[in-house]
């Protein structure tokens, strides 16, 4: 029987089957494990003092997380059991394969892990991965040979219903389902909802909860993004003519005493209001008494008009932290006396977190981005942050932060499922990408292939058609939300639609 099973998936259409499924499961380990793919090797491991120990005792993080680590690498596993039939491995030793494969490629990446900022290493993740691969092989050894038969004989007919103008209109279709729908997706990235009764605070939330006790020196308010050029001249002389005005909404000088005039007179001075202050008792116990609130005189109704118009935004701060038991607070904030908040920045120790009201803000998001040793004790700091209808860019002192703030139609499309968060952003947009360009990429393959013999002139039309569709999709985004094009963005629909190209044509690249 073994050797039955053997010889059946040593055939070429079914172990082809095979290394399209492990060369899926290893993209899909490695892209939902590694992401956001940056390295910081100056990063300790929490909990040990050896990184080869991972960061944490092994711990059960609920029966979800683990189920869904575990389904990640049945995939792999199951690839393994075919290679093992092919060779005529006893199912013991194909079974022992699947824990020690397993449990190497998982601990190798929890080990990567722990060098980035981002993600947490523990071994409950390895034991759980180990186990999604001994599964994986034991369902290789009891269907394998059913799956692999119902996979190829599928292809089989898709391929001979397929002709090339039938991949073609489908492709079409496909893709402009897809346009059509990214459309309300992007829109969500818009700043159309910002509350034209929102006040402006410096130093406190609009509720005198949240006290911040550094200093503050200035403020500066665009209704447009600036660009990166531009935030390196904020430290120059002023200069009435310089590009700078343009858009400049507020501006205010914490020199003076309040009440504190806008220098652009478009929105009202800043006053001292007197409020209860309902913050924890170590704000309390060095005053005795409520601490003023430094808040515009009336609602910033321009402002938040403005920002609605053009879905663009910065703001310039500057001034000195204070660490100790008062090193967190709220910075500045743009909020309703009720509590909604449009805007704010936060001190959170040595951290800066960034909140930014928009479409996609609500119980299913937690849309607060959080940038790691952001403040230095008794150092002055600057902070610009610049929204351009969809990517969020922070400067610190002039520096632009690597981490990432980018509002994509995948963001759209995880929050109508789970609880969106900041640190996926990134991982959000990938995955959107995916969803369009691999099913394409597949049947710009399934063309290439059933056209042999005018190779050249198909695969002339196709890369045609990949970087036509790429650029279509971008431009719609950037006309949606009025981002800048991005050609990293670009670059990453092409080749997600060459890895589908590819994927589908790995038994043909194999024998050539």
């Amino acid at each position: 029987m073994d050797e039955l099973n053997s010889d059946r998936v040593s055939r070429p259409p079914q172990r082809k089957w095979l290394n399209r499924i492990l060369a899926a499961s290893l993209f899909g380990v490695f892209f939902f494990t590694l992401f956001p793919y940056w390295i910081d090797i100056n990063v300790k491991s929490p909990g040990t003092s050896h990184p080869f120990l991972l960061g944490s005792p092994p711990q059960f993080g609920g029966v979800l997380h683990t189920l869904l680590n575990a389904l990640l690498f049945v995939p792999f596993g199951f690839a393994l059991s075919g290679f093992a039939r092919a060779r005529g491995t006893s199912k013991l030793k194909s079974l022992g394969l699947a824990l020690v494969a397993g449990a190497f490629l998982s601990y190798a990446i929890e080990f990567v892990q722990i060098y980035i900022p981002a993600r947490d290493s523990a071994w409950d993740d390895v034991f759980a991965n180990t186990l999604g691969s001994f599964l994986g092989m034991a369902l290789g050894f009891v269907m394998g040979d059913f799956i692999l038969h119902k996979l190829v004989a599928w292809e089989t007919q898709v391929e001979s219903w397929l002709t090339f103008p039938r991949i073609a209109a489908v492709s079409i279709l496909y893709f402009g389902v897809w346009l059509a729908f990214s459309i309300p997706l992007q829109r969500q990235s818009r700043l159309n909802n910002w509350d034209p009764d929102s006040f402006l605070t410096i130093g406190n939330d609009a509720r005198g909860e949240s006290p911040w006790e550094g200093q503050a020196f200035r403020i500066r308010l665009w209704n447009r993004a600036l660009r990166p050029e531009e935030v390196s001249e904020l430290g120059s002389p002023a200069d009435p003519h310089s590009s700078l005005n343009s858009g400049l909404l507020g501006a205010y000088d914490f020199s003076h005493s309040p009440p504190i005039l806008d220098e652009t007179s478009s929105l009202p001075p800043l006053v001292l209001e007197q409020a209860e202050l309902r913050a924890p008792a170590a704000h309390q116990s060095h005053r005795g008494r409520a601490k003023p609130l430094l808040v515009s005189e009336s609602p910033v109704t321009k402002l938040s008009r403005a920002v609605q118009t053009t879905n663009q935004f910065t703001v310039l701060f500057e001034g000195v932290p204070r660490f100790g038991e008062e090193s967190e607070g709220t910075i500045v904030e743009a909020s309703t006396r009720k509590g909604v908040i449009d805007f704010r920045l936060i001190q959170a120790g040595v951290d800066l977190a960034v909140e930014l009201r928009s479409a996609l803000s609500s119980r299913k998001s937690y849309l607060v981005w959080r940038v790691p040793h952001a403040f230095a004790p008794k150092e002055k700091f600057s902070i610009v942050f610049a929204y351009d209808g969809a990517l969020g860019s922070l400067f610190l002192n002039g520096v632009r932060a690597h981490e990432s703030y980018y509002l994509s139609p995948g963001a759209g499309l995880v929050r109508m499922l789970v609880r969106i968060k900041s640190a996926e952003l990134a991982a959000y947009s990938v995955l959107y990408d995916s969803l369009v360009f691999l099913p394409m990429g597949i049947l710009f393959g399934l063309a290439v292939r059933k056209n042999s013999a005018r190779k050249g002139l198909v695969s002339l039309v196709v890369l045609t058609g990949i970087i036509l569709s790429s650029a279509l999709l971008e431009g719609l985004l950037v006309w949606i939300s009025g981002r800048q094009p991005s050609l990293m963005l670009l670059l990453l629909s092409m080749s997600l639609a060459l890895a589908g190209l590819i994927w589908m044509n790995l038994d043909g690249l194999a024998r050539g």
